[in-house]
Protein backbone atom coordinates (compact mmCIF):
# COMPACT_ATOMS: atom_id res chain seq x y z
CA UNK A 1 0.00 0.00 0.00
CA UNK A 2 1.17 3.50 -1.14
CA UNK A 3 0.41 6.64 0.70
CA UNK A 4 0.87 10.33 -0.72
CA UNK A 5 1.28 13.73 1.57
CA UNK A 6 0.09 16.74 0.58
CA UNK A 7 0.93 20.16 3.25
CA UNK A 8 -1.12 23.47 2.94
CA UNK A 9 0.00 26.49 3.88
CA UNK A 10 1.43 29.70 1.91
CA UNK A 11 3.80 29.98 4.87
CA UNK A 12 5.37 26.51 4.18
CA UNK A 13 5.88 27.33 0.21
CA UNK A 14 7.26 30.75 0.92
CA UNK A 15 9.78 29.00 3.33
CA UNK A 16 8.99 31.13 6.43
CA UNK A 17 8.23 27.40 8.07
CA UNK A 18 10.33 23.96 7.49
CA UNK A 19 7.05 20.80 6.84
CA UNK A 20 8.39 18.76 8.97
CA UNK A 21 4.95 17.01 9.17
CA UNK A 22 5.36 14.78 6.51
CA UNK A 23 8.86 13.89 7.53
CA UNK A 24 6.93 12.73 10.73
CA UNK A 25 3.65 10.81 9.11
CA UNK A 26 6.18 8.94 6.76
CA UNK A 27 8.33 7.02 9.82
CA UNK A 28 5.33 6.38 11.31
CA UNK A 29 3.49 5.10 8.21
CA UNK A 30 6.67 3.11 7.35
CA UNK A 31 6.14 1.13 10.78
CA UNK A 32 2.98 -0.11 9.27
CA UNK A 33 4.71 -1.54 6.05
CA UNK A 34 3.11 1.93 4.10
CA UNK A 35 5.65 3.27 1.33
CA UNK A 36 5.36 6.95 1.06
CA UNK A 37 5.80 8.07 -2.59
CA UNK A 38 4.97 11.54 -2.54
CA UNK A 39 5.61 14.67 -0.69
CA UNK A 40 3.95 17.93 -1.97
CA UNK A 41 3.57 20.95 -0.11
CA UNK A 42 1.12 24.10 -1.88
CA UNK A 43 -0.30 27.47 -0.76
CA UNK A 44 -3.57 28.39 0.39
CA UNK A 45 -4.76 28.73 -2.69
CA UNK A 46 -8.28 26.46 -3.83
CA UNK A 47 -6.81 25.34 -7.21
CA UNK A 48 -3.26 24.50 -6.35
CA UNK A 49 -4.55 22.47 -3.13
CA UNK A 50 -7.55 20.67 -5.61
CA UNK A 51 -4.65 19.72 -8.45
CA UNK A 52 -2.41 18.60 -5.14
CA UNK A 53 -5.10 16.34 -3.88
CA UNK A 54 -6.29 14.98 -7.32
CA UNK A 55 -2.49 14.44 -8.19
CA UNK A 56 -1.46 12.82 -4.78
CA UNK A 57 -4.76 10.00 -5.74
CA UNK A 58 -2.99 8.65 -9.02
CA UNK A 59 -0.16 7.30 -7.15
CA UNK A 60 -1.17 6.29 -3.93
CA UNK A 61 -4.20 4.72 -2.08
CA UNK A 62 -3.93 6.53 1.04
CA UNK A 63 -3.80 10.61 1.01
CA UNK A 64 -3.15 12.40 3.97
CA UNK A 65 -3.85 16.48 4.34
CA UNK A 66 -2.16 18.72 6.37
CA UNK A 67 -3.16 22.63 7.68
CA UNK A 68 -5.60 24.51 6.90
CA UNK A 69 -8.61 23.24 9.51
CA UNK A 70 -8.55 27.06 11.60
CA UNK A 71 -10.89 29.64 12.29
CA UNK A 72 -9.76 32.10 10.02
CA UNK A 73 -9.96 33.31 6.30
CA UNK A 74 -7.67 31.55 4.90
CA UNK A 75 -8.21 27.99 6.60
CA UNK A 76 -10.21 26.49 3.76
CA UNK A 77 -9.07 22.97 3.55
CA UNK A 78 -12.57 21.72 4.25
CA UNK A 79 -14.41 23.50 1.95
CA UNK A 80 -11.38 22.13 -0.57
CA UNK A 81 -11.93 18.55 0.57
CA UNK A 82 -16.42 18.87 0.60
CA UNK A 83 -15.67 20.19 -3.34
CA UNK A 84 -13.17 16.72 -4.17
CA UNK A 85 -15.31 14.33 -2.61
CA UNK A 86 -18.42 15.91 -3.91
CA UNK A 87 -20.52 16.20 -1.01
CA UNK A 88 -21.82 19.58 1.26
CA UNK A 89 -20.19 20.43 4.59
CA UNK A 90 -22.93 19.42 7.13
CA UNK A 91 -22.41 20.76 11.02
CA UNK A 92 -21.42 17.97 13.42
CA UNK A 93 -23.04 18.82 16.36
CA UNK A 94 -20.63 16.85 18.54
CA UNK A 95 -17.51 18.49 17.29
CA UNK A 96 -19.34 21.84 17.61
CA UNK A 97 -19.92 20.87 21.34
CA UNK A 98 -16.70 19.90 22.06
CA UNK A 99 -15.36 23.24 20.33
CA UNK A 100 -17.53 25.04 22.57
CA UNK A 101 -16.61 23.72 25.94
CA UNK A 102 -13.00 24.38 24.39
CA UNK A 103 -12.93 27.40 23.64
CA UNK A 104 -15.41 28.26 26.75
CA UNK A 105 -12.69 26.56 29.60
CA UNK A 106 -10.28 29.18 27.97
CA UNK A 107 -12.06 32.07 27.73
CA UNK A 108 -12.08 32.58 24.12
CA UNK A 109 -15.04 34.31 22.57
CA UNK A 110 -17.01 32.45 19.91
CA UNK A 111 -16.82 33.13 16.37
CA UNK A 112 -18.40 31.86 12.58
CA UNK A 113 -15.19 30.72 12.36
CA UNK A 114 -14.88 28.66 15.05
CA UNK A 115 -18.17 27.08 14.13
CA UNK A 116 -16.53 26.51 10.72
CA UNK A 117 -14.51 24.09 12.41
CA UNK A 118 -17.25 21.82 13.12
CA UNK A 119 -18.37 21.63 9.97
CA UNK A 120 -17.74 17.90 7.73
CA UNK A 121 -18.18 16.65 4.35
CA UNK A 122 -21.51 14.91 4.62
CA UNK A 123 -20.41 11.32 5.08
CA UNK A 124 -17.09 11.90 6.02
CA UNK A 125 -15.83 10.89 9.90
CA UNK A 126 -14.89 13.41 12.19
CA UNK A 127 -11.98 12.61 14.24
CA UNK A 128 -11.56 13.81 17.90
CA UNK A 129 -8.44 16.40 18.26
CA UNK A 130 -7.35 15.50 22.16
CA UNK A 131 -4.75 18.38 21.84
CA UNK A 132 -6.16 21.20 20.03
CA UNK A 133 -9.73 22.41 19.03
CA UNK A 134 -10.56 21.66 15.04
CA UNK A 135 -11.27 17.72 14.56
CA UNK A 136 -9.74 16.02 11.72
CA UNK A 137 -11.39 14.18 9.17
CA UNK A 138 -11.26 10.90 7.68
CA UNK A 139 -13.75 10.04 4.24
CA UNK A 140 -13.58 7.16 2.15
CA UNK A 141 -12.48 8.40 -1.35
CA UNK A 142 -13.30 5.77 -3.45
CA UNK A 143 -14.36 7.07 -6.57
CA UNK A 144 -13.51 10.76 -6.16
CA UNK A 145 -9.45 10.86 -6.34
CA UNK A 146 -7.48 8.65 -8.62
CA UNK A 147 -6.81 5.34 -7.61
CA UNK A 148 -6.94 6.66 -3.46
CA UNK A 149 -9.25 4.58 -1.27
CA UNK A 150 -8.53 6.76 2.01
CA UNK A 151 -8.26 10.32 2.44
CA UNK A 152 -7.03 11.69 5.97
CA UNK A 153 -7.21 15.72 6.58
CA UNK A 154 -5.24 16.73 9.42
CA UNK A 155 -4.76 19.80 11.24
CA UNK A 156 -1.04 21.71 10.43
CA UNK A 157 0.46 21.79 14.32
CA UNK A 158 2.76 18.76 15.00
CA UNK A 159 1.32 17.87 18.80
CA UNK A 160 -2.19 18.18 16.76
CA UNK A 161 -1.13 15.17 14.29
CA UNK A 162 0.50 13.05 16.75
CA UNK A 163 -3.03 13.14 18.89
CA UNK A 164 -4.88 12.10 16.07
CA UNK A 165 -2.72 10.02 14.72
CA UNK A 166 -2.91 7.75 18.25
CA UNK A 167 -6.13 8.09 18.73
CA UNK A 168 -7.53 7.27 15.40
CA UNK A 169 -4.96 6.66 12.59
CA UNK A 170 -2.43 4.02 14.23
CA UNK A 171 -5.40 1.61 15.05
CA UNK A 172 -7.06 1.76 12.01
CA UNK A 173 -3.64 1.10 10.01
CA UNK A 174 -2.83 -2.12 12.29
CA UNK A 175 -6.05 -3.54 11.39
CA UNK A 176 -4.51 -3.10 7.73
CA UNK A 177 -2.83 -6.73 6.36
CA UNK A 178 -0.21 -6.33 4.70
CA UNK A 179 2.19 -8.79 3.23
CA UNK A 180 5.40 -7.67 4.12
CA UNK A 181 7.39 -7.06 7.67
CA UNK A 182 9.74 -4.37 8.30
CA UNK A 183 12.83 -5.47 10.17
CA UNK A 184 15.44 -2.70 10.98
CA UNK A 185 19.37 -2.94 11.86
CA UNK A 186 20.86 0.52 13.06
CA UNK A 187 24.62 0.23 12.39
CA UNK A 188 28.73 1.83 12.75
CA UNK A 189 31.64 1.44 11.99
CA UNK A 190 31.23 0.38 8.86
CA UNK A 191 30.25 2.08 5.12
CA UNK A 192 26.65 1.82 3.66
CA UNK A 193 28.48 0.24 0.66
CA UNK A 194 29.44 -3.00 3.22
CA UNK A 195 26.48 -3.05 4.76
CA UNK A 196 24.48 -3.23 1.99
CA UNK A 197 26.69 -6.04 0.51
CA UNK A 198 26.98 -8.15 3.35
CA UNK A 199 22.80 -7.79 3.69
CA UNK A 200 22.33 -8.49 0.29
CA UNK A 201 24.93 -11.41 -0.06
CA UNK A 202 23.57 -12.74 2.57
CA UNK A 203 19.66 -12.53 1.82
CA UNK A 204 19.38 -12.78 -2.13
CA UNK A 205 20.13 -16.94 -1.51
CA UNK A 206 17.10 -17.42 0.24
CA UNK A 207 13.97 -17.77 -1.64
CA UNK A 208 11.42 -15.86 0.52
CA UNK A 209 10.11 -12.21 -0.98
CA UNK A 210 12.21 -9.77 -0.13
CA UNK A 211 13.53 -6.03 -0.03
CA UNK A 212 16.21 -3.38 0.77
CA UNK A 213 16.51 -0.49 2.21
CA UNK A 214 19.56 2.22 3.46
CA UNK A 215 19.36 5.44 5.08
CA UNK A 216 22.73 7.41 6.22
CA UNK A 217 21.47 8.87 9.86
CA UNK A 218 23.56 11.83 11.77
CA UNK A 219 26.91 10.83 13.61
CA UNK A 220 27.85 7.80 10.77
CA UNK A 221 24.90 5.68 11.45
CA UNK A 222 23.39 3.32 8.89
CA UNK A 223 19.74 1.90 8.80
CA UNK A 224 19.51 -1.24 6.90
CA UNK A 225 15.83 -1.99 6.57
CA UNK A 226 14.41 -5.11 5.36
CA UNK A 227 10.70 -5.99 4.45
CA UNK A 228 10.29 -9.72 4.50
CA UNK A 229 7.33 -12.19 3.41
CA UNK A 230 5.15 -12.90 6.56
CA UNK A 231 4.64 -16.07 8.13
CA UNK A 232 7.95 -17.85 6.82
CA UNK A 233 9.35 -20.15 8.96
CA UNK A 234 12.69 -19.45 6.59
CA UNK A 235 12.65 -15.79 6.71
CA UNK A 236 12.61 -15.98 10.46
CA UNK A 237 15.12 -18.46 10.53
CA UNK A 238 17.43 -16.70 8.59
CA UNK A 239 16.62 -13.13 9.99
CA UNK A 240 18.02 -14.76 13.38
CA UNK A 241 21.45 -16.21 11.95
CA UNK A 242 21.92 -12.55 10.47
CA UNK A 243 21.69 -10.81 13.98
CA UNK A 244 24.47 -12.51 15.01
CA UNK A 245 26.57 -11.92 11.96
CA UNK A 246 25.65 -8.05 11.76
CA UNK A 247 25.15 -8.04 15.51
CA UNK A 248 29.15 -6.44 15.70
CA UNK A 249 27.83 -3.29 13.86
CA UNK A 250 24.69 -2.37 15.85
CA UNK A 251 24.52 0.60 17.79
CA UNK A 252 23.25 -0.28 21.71
CA UNK A 253 21.12 1.72 22.80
Amino acid sequence: MKAALVTIGTEITDGQIVDRNSQWLSLKLETHNIKTVLHMSVPDTRDDMIDAIMYAGTHAELIFVCGGLGPTSDDFTRDVIAEVLQQPLELHDPSWMQIKDKLNSRGVTLREGHKHQAMIPKNAEALENDAGVAPGIYANASGFIGVATQLWVLPGPPKEIEAIWNRHIHPRLETFETDLNLKLWKCSGVPESELAFLTEDYFTKFNFTKKFGYRFQPDRVVEVKLWYEKNNSEADRAIADFDQIIGKFLVRN
